[in-house]
């Protein structure tokens, strides 16, 4: 299905382009995920997720250390206690794994607590690099911006005098902590490398993942990090 998708997306975007007369096209491309990762707000915004998270997860590890407890005290008194123990015992049990799957589902359900918090903080700045990116299109009059971070289309080769990436960085306000040197090709290799980073502690981070433009995918409640949060110092966007 992801393969029919992504060609699906490549057909549509190349009969978009042909549209138009080839000499009347300007196009160019970003990497959304090199800019939530430099961005101050972004982080800012994960930072907070990943601390809200990091409470949600004690809470989940507390629930669970006490469900594990009482397994091990029926199985240890199963032949001593009476009926009615026993009883009352698997009620408390059944119980706790109840209000164990509630919780999961309130905070890391679809349209839960998890999501509902990650659109009120990440929200604002998805929308702002949005403005920042088409504002930068309009003042270099590009037709078209693709996002070379976006998972649906692959982009094999990008000519890199049109990686507006460090200009809506600019715009953004955000100054790169050394300017590429050496050109377009310097400055294309920047900008993969910090794609690269981005992706890597993406990677590292995958309870604060990078909402792309302009939505995100729910969280499985069944598939919870089994770790605690990495941090939020460099903010999963």
């Amino acid at each position: 299905m992801v393969i029919k998708r992504t060609y699906l997306w490549a057909v549509l975007s190349a009969a978009l382009l042909l549209q138009y007369p080839a000499h009347a096209q300007k196009i160019a491309y970003v990497a959304t995920e090199a800019i939530m990762d430099k961005l101050p707000d972004a982080k800012n915004a994960r930072a907070k997720l990943s601390e809200l998270q990091l409470g949600w997860m004690r809470d989940i590890q507390r629930q669970e250390q006490e469900i594990s407890k009482l397994k091990v005290d029926i199985e240890s008194n199963r032949l001593l206690w009476s009926v009615q123990e026993k009883r009352d015992a698997d009620a408390k049990l059944a119980d706790l794994e109840a209000k164990l799957a509630a919780f999961r589902a309130a905070k890391f359900g679809p349209q839960q607590e998890y999501e509902k918090q990650q659109t009120e903080l990440m929200g604002p700045v998805v929308e702002k690099v949005a403005k920042a990116i088409e504002d930068e299109a309009k003042a270099q009059k590009f037709d078209y911006v693709f996002d070379k971070s976006s998972r649906a289309m692959s982009m094999l080769y990008a000519n890199p005098a049109n990686d507006i990436t460090w200009a809506v960085l600019k715009r953004l306000g955000v100054e790169p902590e050394a300017a590429p040197p050496g050109g377009p090709a310097a400055h294309a290799e920047g900008d993969a490398k910090s794609e690269q980073d981005a992706r890597k502690n993406r990677g590292a981070r995958r309870d604060i993942p990078t909402p792309p433009l302009p939505t995100d995918k729910p969280i499985d409640p069944n598939k919870l990090p089994t770790g605690t949060p990495s941090g939020g110092g460099n903010g999963n966007p």
